[in-house]
Order: structure tokens, then sequence, then C-alpha cells
């Protein structure tokens, strides 16, 4: 037996003798003593498991290595828990918990804090006998070898044949599966070598493909475009590509996929008829592949991804652990390694910061992730990693309900027909999809829309209804109550969307769900509150998620006029300025001191303003004798602002309220949302005020 690596004596025990086993499979469990001695020798010896009990417990000052236990105890389907206790001076035992899982251990001393838990990996190299047993593997660091291509291509063999929820077919049985308009064809030479070429496929043809998900970056030297295009269907040159498609196109045809979609190969690059054709079947182009390869570590198309990873972590460290051996319910002996890997969130990755690939990653139901680390695979039924242990790669993005991002669309659509098509679950979906999408980057602001239209896509085939410029006509007043979250470094742009819609902001934009769902108040304002007309001009008919370049929303609520001077706080009526308590400097701060009623919640920093004079029955119109001034909203750059802005505030839900600015012509903008503490404070707020219809632009 050779000799085990940074264990000392006690440790090794931990899985020395077949009994041990036995009874680790037992619901008993078994124990194993350390003194402190021992503990302390096996600090010196260079032991790995003690190394990291000892970095663990400086948290907790009581912790005094006079004894250590460990227990392990069977949770299905093995050897899943182990728990640590101690004696305390007395001598007596106590749990300070610890689980242990053979392919990850998750170690906790005095507290069940996820952030008081270091977390190990269990493995097995390939080859010994505890490999059967025993899934996890060290990473490689080559991810272009053939084992791991080998690995990919029984990845995606055992989904197609055997996962039912990731069928494509099974998905779209109500209609016929739909394919892109053009693809590259892979096809290998006799001599060797690959020839790719732009095949236009047919209206009856299917074939597999993969889709490549991944960064443009600054740009790319060769693309599909109007003169090129014949050209291209008899031969793409390699050589010219960038090298992130070389890698793809590499990948898929060594997996066995012969066809393979590229937007920027795929679309005519040059054409705006093209774009708009292929933008609006975005859904079908993602939903219907094979599989979507995702370029997860490479910022920009030139780097590539199947470079060798270097690893810069030091608990990447070959030498960074510890062996034990495992005796085999076989019979045989087997070594496992025990390792501190760190759990990597793959929405950390370039390509999970882009705007469009929320979609792309969305609506595909398997996908081929090459990250910053390893080559791994998810769908809908399983994830699984060319090394490591996959349980250690976090997708679940910002929100989306703590549900992996990938394949979410399809997640959404199951649910929402077992709910037996509940609006409020589909409107809470959306929204958290929004406020996932706008955290993210577009290089081209007039995107923000196109970007989207693929999930709106989908969305409105569950829906049913309008869609107008982000929001959805059946929840439109509930949608109307965004709020930016970092007001001081988010813009408004309204070349693109409507004021009253989240896509004029650039920067992150989120909801408060309570506001709509509280607990009623008999008579409340909100009930007076209804949608009027709602117009949006589409900048072509064919895409009817995309672009717009005309819109108008008229609402109907209880209204009233306030000179607002910046401040986040609003007072409630009555209450003398002069006598006003400090102000907050946080925007959307819970605070609400004394005389605190609401708290301003500005799209954007500043805004320009031409008339110092409050004008609330006419609209304020700029003209060349007119100064401009910049009025600050929000912060303490707002204690500087020499005039009060008048804004109409208008009640949308039972704890908030449109901020309205005047714009011209009888119409207003949207400058923010007013966020009400009580429901009866906001009742007491409007309380004799008018019933308004408003135009907001």
């Amino acid at each position: 037996m050779s000799k085990l690596h940074n264990t000392c004596d006690s440790c090794s025990k931990m899985m020395s003798l077949p009994h041990l086993l036995e009874q680790a499979c037992s619901l008993e469990g078994w124990d194993i003593t350390q003194t402190a001695e021992d503990f302390l020798h096996g600090l010196e010896l260079g032991c790995y498991l003690c190394r990291k009990i000892r970095e663990f417990s400086e948290n907790y000052q009581d912790f005094k290595f006079s004894n250590s236990f460990y227990h392990i105890k069977q949770d299905n389907p093995l050897f899943k828990n182990v728990k640590c206790r101690k004696l305390d001076r007395q001598g007596n035992p106590y749990d300070l918990p610890k689980e242990f899982h053979f392919d990850q251990m998750e170690i906790m001393l005095g507290s069940t804090d996820a952030s008081e838990q270091i977390m190990l990996d269990v493995q097995a190299l390939d080859g010994d006998p505890a490999a059967h047993w025993i899934t996890a593997r060290p990473f490689n660091p080559d991810v272009n070898r053939a084992e791991a291509i080998e690995s990919a291509q029984q990845w995606l063999a055992d989904c197609v044949n055997c996962h039912q929820q990731c069928s494509i077919q099974g998905r779209s049985a109500d209609e016929p599966t739909k394919s892109p308009k053009r693809l590259l064809k892979i096809d290998y030479e006799s001599s060797g070598s690959t020839k790719v070429t732009l095949h236009l496929c047919r209206q009856d043809e299917h074939p597999r493909y993969a889709a490549l998900s991944y960064c443009w970056g600054t740009g790319q030297a060769y693309k599909l475009i109007l003169s090129n295009l014949e050209a291209m269907s008899i031969d793409v040159p390699i050589s010219a590509l960038a090298q992130t498609i070389q890698d793809a196109i590499s990948v898929a045809g060594r997996i066995g996929v012969q066809y393979i979609w590229i937007v920027s190969l795929c679309i005519i690059q040059d054409s705006a008829i093209d774009k708009d054709d292929e933008i609006s079947a975005m859904d079908h182009i993602y939903q219907n592949a094979e599989f979507t390869l995702c370029a997860a570590s490479a910022k920009a198309c030139t780097e590539g991804f199947l470079q060798r990873r270097v690893f810069s972590d030091l608990r990447m460290s070959d030498e960074d652990y510890s062996t034990l051996q495992f005796p085999c319910p076989n019979g045989a002996q087997g070594t496992i390694l025990v390792r501190d890997i760190p759990t990597h969130d793959v929405t950390e990755q370039p390509l999970y910061k882009r705007g469009w690939t929320l979609q792309e990653h969305m609506l595909s139901s398997r996908v081929l992730v090459y990250d910053s680390w390893q080559a791994w695979w998810e769908c809908l039924e399983s994830k699984k990693s060319d090394k490591g242990n996959p349980d250690s790669i976090s997708s679940n993005g910002v929100l989306i309900d703590r549900l992996p991002i990938h394949g979410q669309m399809e997640r959404i659509e199951r649910i929402f027909r077992d709910m037996n098509h509940e609006p409020d679950f589909l409107w809470k979906k959306w929204a958290e999809v929004v406020e996932t999408y706008t955290t993210r980057d577009l290089t081209m602001e007039s995107d923000k829309l196109p970007a989207l239209s693929g999930l709106a896509s989908r969305f409105s085939n569950l829906w049913s209804c309008a869609y107008y410029a982000g929001l959805w006509e059946e929840k439109l007043i509930e949608g109307l109550g965004w709020f930016v979250l970092d007001p001081f470094t988010s813009t408004i742009n309204n070349s693109y969307a409507p004021s009253w819609s989240w896509a004029s902001v650039i920067g992150a934009v989120s909801w408060n769900v309570n506001s709509f769902h509280n607990i009623p108040v008999i008579k409340h304002p909100v009930e007076l509150t209804s949608m009027v007309e709602c117009k949006v001009t589409l900048a072509n008919k064919a895409v009817p998620f995309g672009n717009v370049t005309d819109w108008s929303l008229k609402i109907k609520g209880l209204a009233q006029w306030v000179d607002w001077d910046g401040q986040e706080q609003i007072e409630a009526k009555g209450i003398d300025p002069e006598s006003r308590p400090l102000k907050s400097t946080a925007i959307g701060s819970a605070l609400y001191p004394e005389g605190i009623v609401a708290i301003a919640k500005p799209d954007c920093s500043q805004l320009q303003v031409f008339d110092k004079q409050s004008q609330r029955d006419s609209s304020p119109s700029p003209s060349d004798d007119l100064e401009e001034d910049i009025f600050y909203m929000g912060g303490e750059a707002a204690e500087a602002n020499e005039i009060t802005l008048p804004i109409l505030v208008l009640v949308i839900s039972r704890l908030s309220a449109l901020m309205l600015a005047a714009s011209s012509d009888d119409q207003y903008i949207r400058i923010g949302l007013l966020e009400f503490r009580k429901e009866t404070e906001l009742k007491e707020y409007f309380e004799g005020c008018d019933l308004r219809k408003v135009t907001i632009i």
C-alpha cells in the first residue's frame, strides 16, 4: 500500500477498514477519536485535514483542541453526513455539526450559517478501484483532450436517448420544428482537413445542429455580409475566422454534430431585413438546437476557449490535499483525495455578463459550457463535469427563483401549466427575468428590447395579451412599478423606449412585488387606477417584440401635485418643512423618521429643467429666454437645489405612486417611483385628491 499523502495516522482511520465503511452506511454511523496530542502532531506532519480543522476552528473561541470526534452516518445514497463533536472541559461531548459527502464534504463548526462552513471535495483518480464509487475527479487543465470530447459525446447521447424532459420533440409536439434559415456545415475531407460551408436550409429540412453562445468583443474580421454570401456557400475560410468560432467548429464536429449556428456567420450582418427576420426567430433557434455551446471564459471572440487552463487559486495546488484509504464494497482497496475546491459561480464568467446571452441560455435545454476552470454539461435533468465535482458549479445567476439559468424558459412553461395558467406566477417570472437582464451589459443601447425578444415571444405564447415595450397588457399597472437600484450610475435614454418602460433605463431595475399583493385596505386608492389606452409603434411589424419608434400611455388614477425639492424623504401632509427631520442620503433607504411617509426613488440622479416656476396646470415650454438648470434628484447633491420641481404623483399600487414631470402638450414623463411605508399612509396622502387621466410618453 502506498503512503498516504498529507494525512496523519488519526485521520487515516476515517475509512480505513471494510467494517468502518459498513458502519458508515448504517443509521448509527461511527466515531473516531483524535486526541489533542494526535491533532497537534498531525499539524506538525502537515496533515491537510488537521490543518483545515485548525483554520476553521480559529473562528470559534471555545474550540480548545482537547478532543475532536468524527461521526459518519447514512444519508441516501451513501455515506453522506459527518457530525463533528468535541468534549467540553468536564469531558462531556457536545455537537459541532459536520456534513460529509463522498463527492463533497461540508464542514461546519459551531454554526449552521452557510458563511461559516468550508467545502471539501472527495475525488478519485481514473483507474483507482475507488473511482467506481467516487465520481469526482481532479481538475484537468487540458479541456481540448480527446477524453473531454468523448465525455461530451456521452453526455449528449445519454440526454437524447434517456431524458424525456429534454426532448425537443416532446416540447414542441403541438407545432412543427423550425430550423434556422442558414447553418454552417462541417465536413471532413479524406485528407483529414475540415471543410466548412454556409448551408441554406430547406423549409422541410431539420438537421441536428449546435448553437454557439459567445462574446463578440470589439468586432469580427470575418462575418457574413451580402458581398460574400455566395462565396461562403462554396467555402468558409476557417483560418480567417475568430479563434472562438474556430474552437466551436472543432468541438461540434468532433462531438458528431455536423451543423452549427453562429450569429455572425448565419445572419447577414449588413442586411437590416435579414437581421430582423432572424432576431424574430431567435427563440426557435436556441430552443431547437441539439445543444448550445457556451464559450463562457472568453471576453472576446479572438480569445478562443480551448486553451489549457491555468489555476491561480492556491487551493488548486497539486500538493494541497489529503489521501485516505477507501475499502471498496467489492473488497478492493482504493484511495480517495480530499481537497478544498472552491465553488465557482458561472455567472461571474464574461459570457454571463452580456445581455444577449440571457435569452440564449434560458431558451436552451442543453448546454455545454467551457468556463475558465473546466468543461461541463447541464440539461433539464442532469449536470455533469469533465473533471472536478459538478455540484461545485453554481449557475443560479442573480434571481430566477434559485433555479439554473439554463433551460429556465422550459421550466417556467411547465410550472405555469401545472398551476393552471396562474397570471401572477407568470408576471413574477417576467419581473425576475428583467431584473437579471438589466444587470447585464449591452454594447448597443438600441438592442435593449431586441436582445430579449426571444424570451418575450415565448412568454407571449403563454400570456396571450399585448406587449408594450417590455411590459404586458394584463399586468401593465404592476409593470409600471419598477424602480432603479442605483440612480447615480444609471442613465435614461428615451430614444428607444418610453419613459414608463424599464427599457428606457441603462442600469439595473427591480420591483417590490409586495406593493401589489399586500392584504388590501378597504377602498384603497389603487382600486381607481386603470389603463385607459396604450399605443406603441413597432419599428418593424415583422418583429413584434423588437424596437419601437413611437408610444404613449394614458392612465387614470388618483393624483396630486407636489413641489419636490429633490430629497428622498417625503413628508406627510401638514408637516412644517422647517421642522423636517434629517434626510437620508441613501436612495431607497427603508428609514422613515417621524413625519416621513414615503421614499422617492428617482430613475436617474439629475434632470434638465427650464422653467423655474411651478406650473401645475400647464406644461413648461422651453424657449430661448429660459435658462437651463440641472435639478438633482436624491443624494447630497439635491440639498443644493435652488428650485423645486412640480411633479405629479399618481397611485399605481397599494404602496407606490409614479413620479411624473410635465413634458409638453399635456404629456408627462416618468422620473421615478414614490414608495410609501404603509398602505394606510398612502391612502391618507391621497385623500381628497382628484381622479386624473394622464398621458405619459
